[in-house]
């Protein structure tokens, strides 16, 4: 896809929170129609902005929606955020929500407060960039799962009922994928 856009002579940046060599982005970016990558080495370092797998969605997200409305003309760009990927590491100081006690030594608690983290990060990302784009295309995606099917137990006993591996396969482990531009219906597939 991103080879489509640079044929049609949008520039093409890819920006992630981790190391550039992960998943040889680094080597696989280019030959993808990516123009250029910024990993965590072009971030400026900040004591507190990285846990978990790197840069913290909050300043990741901050700072790249800056490095977007900098740019001119036509761009796209690719934005890969990692606090809420597994293993659900984050700060005490940045849990805010109020569940059951007895979840939060759960795997469960961890992925809630990091997707509640991401999702308020991700909220300021898309109100940062609208500020400066109106004509702006959102479209967010995960990779993968977030709770995997070794948790199952932990979610069972969240919803108090034990859920059948049909149940499981769909609602459980679904994979988000969303599409946001200013006007747009809400639709529900």
């Amino acid at each position: 896809i991103m080879k489509e856009f640079k044929a049609n002579d949008y520039g093409t940046t890819a920006y992630h929170g981790d190391e550039g060599d992960f998943w040889n982005r680094n080597t696989v970016y280019p030959d993808m129609g990516i123009d250029k990558y910024e990993d965590i080495t072009q971030y400026e370092e900040k004591e507190g902005t990285n846990y978990g797998m790197g840069l913290g969605d909050k300043y990741f997200l901050e700072e790249t929606a800056k490095k977007i409305n900098q740019k001119d003309g036509k761009n796209v760009s690719y934005v890969i955020s990692l606090t809420s990927h597994y293993p659900f590491v984050l700060p005490k100081d940045k849990k805010t929500l109020t569940l059951e006690k007895e979840m939060k030594d759960k795997m469960l608690w961890n992925y809630f407060e990091s997707v509640h983290y991401t999702d308020k990060a991700i909220g300021k990302f898309i109100n940062d960039i609208k500020k400066e784009n109106k004509d702006t295309v959102f479209i967010l995606f995960g990779d993968h799962n977030g709770i995997f099917k070794d948790q199952k137990g932990d979610v069972d006993e969240w919803r108090n009922k034990q859920i059948s591996d049909e149940e499981w396969i769909a609602k459980y482990s679904t994979i988000p994928f969303i599409v946001h531009y200013e006007g747009m219906e809400q639709v529900e597939i």
